[in-house]
Order: C-alpha cells, then sequence, then structure tokens
C-alpha cells in the first residue's frame, strides 16, 4: 500500500522496479482493494503532492491489465 506517513494516500502505483510513480485515492463509489498487487490501468483526475514530491491520480475508472502489459502495481 502507499505511504505510512501522515497525509500520505493510502495507496501507490508502482513501476516494474516497484518505485513510486502515482499516489492514488479512490473517487466516491470506487473500491481499490480488489486491486492491490494486481496490474491496472487507472482513469482519472491527475495532479500533484508537493509534500510527498510525486503526481497523485483520484481514480474514477480501474481497468485490470494483463501481466505481459507492463503496467503500473497497485500497492
Amino acid at each position: 500500500m502507499g505511504g505510512s506517513k501522515p497525509g500520505t494516500p493510502r495507496y501507490a502505483l508502482e513501476d516494474e522496479t516497484g518505485e513510486i510513480r502515482y499516489y492514488v485515492t479512490p473517487a466516491p463509489g470506487v473500491n481499490l482493494r480488489d486491486y492491490v498487487g494486481h496490474q491496472i490501468g487507472v482513469s482519472g483526475n491527475l495532479g500533484f503532492l508537493p509534500d510527498q514530491q510525486r503526481q497523485h491520480v483520484t481514480a474514477r475508472h480501474i481497468v485490470p491489465l494483463d501481466a505481459s502489459s507492463g503496467g503500473t502495481v497497485l500497492r
């Protein structure tokens, strides 16, 4: 899962090396728990979290990806 520091979103998208690329917050009605550990595509609003120096996505739509697609993994 994402960061443990106060104010850090609970979820993060990591690349194949395990580096966090985006923090993710679900939009109302979006459940991310079922996707933790899976490669996914995310549609939503993009922003930036200055305290974490990372991009942030408010996830509105999730698409599971095939493991061979090389997508990011939700943690």
